[in-house]
């Protein structure tokens, strides 16, 4: 069976844009195991409205994967909103699989740069281990971004929750998360020693952080004057 990496963190999608490079993606698992679907449709609806924006749209297959990239351009129709909810009916075996995925739209997408050369630069000590046969790193790169968002969004900012579109600075995010990325690699190759310094690295350096970023809380792509207001978090094994 094919190894292929799946985003396991809430999908979010560009406001007024084509989001080729952001499509939404599904993978179909029944009873445990990923499967290749036939085919696949999505239908789209706006939060609160039950019209659907998009109508039984045929999915992209590469593989198990399934991906769809949703054109916001109309920005009447799609606005920076949360809880935009895509029905998915995936067709396999002859039978029908219907599913709900839940997304956001958001002016800024918070990208994750960190690689290979940043991960080294870290930690020399990791020179030639690879994951999964990929020597790039790029599934354990992956599964850090998907704790990233995950403890972002966790945090309470003001009388509402913190969003990941809501951090402008990428580096605030990056220097933190290399030594995760550390962390995760070294705990997949059950080396729990230094999987547990390089968690508690992180750990330090992500709670000074998350309480100094200057977030953007109203999501007009400019960082508010005021500094922090979201308590870092502690995590570890």
């Amino acid at each position: 069976m094919a190894y292929e990496q799946r985003r396991l963190r809430r999908q979010k999608i560009r406001y007024n844009d084509a989001n080729d490079d952001f499509p939404l993606q599904y993978q179909l698992v029944v009873d445990g195991a990923k499967v290749t679907p036939t085919s696949a449709t999505i239908t789209i609806y706006r939060p609160g409205n039950s019209t659907a924006l998009v109508d039984a749209a045929a999915m992209t297959k590469s593989g198990s994967l399934l991906t769809y990239a949703v054109d916001t351009t109309t920005t009447a129709s799609w606005p920076v909103d949360t809880g935009y909810r895509a029905h998915i009916i995936t067709t396999y075996s002859a039978v029908t699989y219907p599913d709900d995925l839940y997304f956001d739209v958001a002016k800024f997408l918070l990208r994750f740069s960190v690689g290979y050369d940043q991960m080294l630069a870290t930690d020399e000590a990791i020179a030639g281990m690879a994951h999964a046969g990929d020597e790039d790193l790029s599934p354990i790169i992956e599964r850090t971004r998907d704790e990233i968002q995950l403890l972002i969004e966790s945090k309470v900012l003001g009388d509402g929750k913190l969003l990941e579109s809501m951090v402008l600075d990428r580096a605030a995010i990056e220097v933190p998360g290399v030594l995760l990325a550390v962390s995760n690699l070294y705990r997949a190759k059950h080396e729990y020693e230094a999987a547990t310094y390089w968690r508690e690295q992180f750990n330090e350096l992500w709670r000074a952080s998350i309480a100094t970023i200057r977030y953007d809380s109203n999501e007009d792509l400019e960082e508010d004057t005021t500094i922090g207001g979201a308590n870092g978090v502690t995590i570890g094994y």
